[in-house]
């Protein structure tokens, strides 16, 4: 009867009304007498908080808070729970009946950390040793499977070679062991290194004449050059990026599995049947080689088009124009549209540029602004969305104009135009104050090209003061060449959950590529036509800076992130 009062008390007042009850706490064993036997383990959750991804970030989520509230302790008896073995102490762990689990020396409660993955990215925490009241003689007052609560201080999230590796372990069994087909920018990247760096190569073979032309357009061979740089390198930088960040922009399932093995068994396929042209009929190499793009523009527009995000819609149209531009340059190869290669091929650099300037726009000043940000550089990034909208519309007339009337004192107009608007465009972006990151001055250095080589080609078309090939090798090596360089370099550190921190082989293949752009136009303008040994170097520079991309990434494309992150 003296336990009415407290069985009658609201149910907001339930812990005292079981206190005054002498009843045991919820979530606790009543105290059964015996020491402890064995060891015994306490597990708690740390839940971490995420935060939203920064704007511009391109890691796409940002790491989790470095402190943490202990939630109640859980106890966990399997013993297949994996933990690390980096042994702290808890703070702060107290009795809560009488004298048990007093307060002691911090071995009493040794700690073993973990990084959880997957599912909410906290901490998981246990203890590693017998009760401390076993140790201390008071273990008598309980039994095996207490519940004693443990109060834990915020803890910063462990770093270390093991916790990576348990990480990116369960990773790749969250991906079957397919890291290598778990995001786009993995095998498209490691094509876009081998192709820059081989079919350069190869090209040379045949301009110096060690190795015969292939049958693809055989009599002009700088064709099919152009071809496999445009169709082939250009196309697999594009892929890997886009097909990698739309799934980020709408939020859909980005590909991966067997759908990414597809599309990179296209581009395999178009390499193959371009490199044996001569040995294939040219109506295979045809349907082989033009399979890729569209499949490229229905998987990155479907989500772009069903999320209604309309300023992604020229991407999905690019890809699509550049597959027409594809056909069309087959014809020629067929014999059904004499002269129609060359169009089609120059046409397919400005859709190239048109990349650059709409997606290179966006995010250069982007991570500018967010580097300055976190490295306290006391510079304001502006951004015009006038500007912004200038220059690609600009971009694009040259590409319409160099369709419609190619090399023509008109289209020499439009380019010097739109030279000028990326140049206002880029007037904003601190791009002096960004030299001291290479993962910065990358990105402006390449899309600084753009201006010299539209500037190149309007005063190659309206005066014919320089040869009209310093303008085409100024946006090529120099703009395409350095931006994909840079974006490939930055893309492949963040998403595979490594720091933005170029390492040293990044910044020797940016110059190593600027070296090769340098000679590839100021060489025309000084030695007369033919130069084999300007031609030489700058392929030599070229493949030696893609080479060196590809040593020291491509190991990294094939293991999964660090931070145990699907992708």
């Amino acid at each position: 009867m003296q336990d009415e009062p407290a069985r009658r008390l609201p149910r907001r007042d339930g812990a005292s009304r079981r206190a005054r009850a002498g009843a045991p706490a919820r979530g606790r064993r009543r105290e059964r007498p015996g020491a402890h036997r064995r060891l015994h383990e306490q597990v708690a959750v740390l839940s971490v908080p995420r935060p939203a991804p920064a704007r511009g970030d391109d890691r796409g989520r940002e790491e989790p808070a470095a402190e943490a509230r202990a939630a109640p302790l859980r106890h966990a008896r399997d013993p297949r729970v994996p933990v690390r073995r980096d042994v702290l102490p808890a703070a702060g762990a107290r009795g809560t009946r009488g004298r048990a689990h007093a307060a002691g020396p911090a071995r009493r409660n040794r700690l073993a950390v973990e990084r959880r993955g997957g599912d909410g990215g906290g901490l998981r925490v246990r203890r590693a040793g017998p009760c401390a009241d076993r140790r201390s003689g008071e273990g008598a007052a309980h039994g095996g499977r207490c519940g004693h609560a443990l109060a834990l201080q915020p803890l910063q999230r462990l770093r270390g070679r093991d916790g990576h590796r348990r990480r990116a372990l369960r990773a790749r069994r969250r991906s079957g062991g397919v890291t290598f087909l778990g995001r786009a920018f993995r095998p498209f990247f490691l094509f876009a290194g081998l192709q820059a760096s081989l079919a350069v190569l190869a090209w040379l073979a045949v301009y110096a004449g060690v190795l015969p032309a292939p049958g693809w357009l055989s009599h002009t061979p700088s064709l099919w050059h152009a071809h496999e740089m445009v169709f082939g390198f250009v196309v697999a930088a594009a892929a890997g990026f886009l097909l990698t960040a739309a799934p980020t922009w709408t939020g859909s399932r980005p590909p991966s599995g067997a759908p990414l093995g597809m599309l990179a068994a296209l581009w395999l396929a178009g390499r193959v049947a371009m490199f044996l042209s001569g040995a294939i009929p040219l109506a295979g190499v045809a349907l082989v080689d033009v399979a890729l793009l569209p499949a490229m523009a229905f998987a990155i527009g479907r989500p772009i088009f069903a999320a209604r995000q309309r300023r992604n819609y020229g991407f999905p149209i690019v890809l699509s124009a550049l597959a027409l531009l594809n056909a069309g340059a087959h014809l020629d190869a067929l014999g059904l549209a004499p002269g129609l290669a060359a169009v089609c091929l120059h046409v397919g650099v400005d859709l190239a540029i048109v990349l650059i300037v709409a997606m290179g726009g966006r995010i250069t000043p982007s991570f500018t602004a967010n580097a300055f940000r976190r490295d306290g550089v006391a510079a304001v990034v502006v951004t015009r969305r006038w500007a912004d909208r200038a220059a690609v519309v600009a971009v694009v007339g040259v590409a319409l104009a160099n369709l419609l009337f190619p090399r023509t004192a008109a289209s020499g107009a439009v380019a010097g135009i739109a030279a000028l608007a990326v140049a206002v465009r880029m007037s904003g972006w601190q791009t002096l104050r960004a030299r001291y990151d290479p993962l910065l001055w990358s990105l402006h250095l390449g899309y600084a090209w753009v201006v010299v080589g539209l500037f190149a080609v309007a005063l190659s078309d309206l005066t014919g003061a320089i040869p009209w090939s310093v303008g085409l090798h100024a946006e090529t090596t120099g703009a395409i060449g350095t931006m994909v360089l840079a974006v490939m370099t930055r893309v492949v550190l963040g998403h595979t959950g490594r720091g933005l921190a170029a390492p040293r082989a990044a910044t020797i293949a940016y110059l190593l590529v600027s070296a090769a752009a340098l000679v590839r136009t100021v060489g025309a303008l000084v030695f007369p036509d033919p130069y084999l040994h300007v031609i030489a170097l700058a392929a030599l520079l070229w493949s030696a800076a893609y080479a060196v991309f590809l040593a020291h990434y491509a190991p990294l494309l094939f293991r999964p992130r660090l931070d145990g992150q699907p992708g």
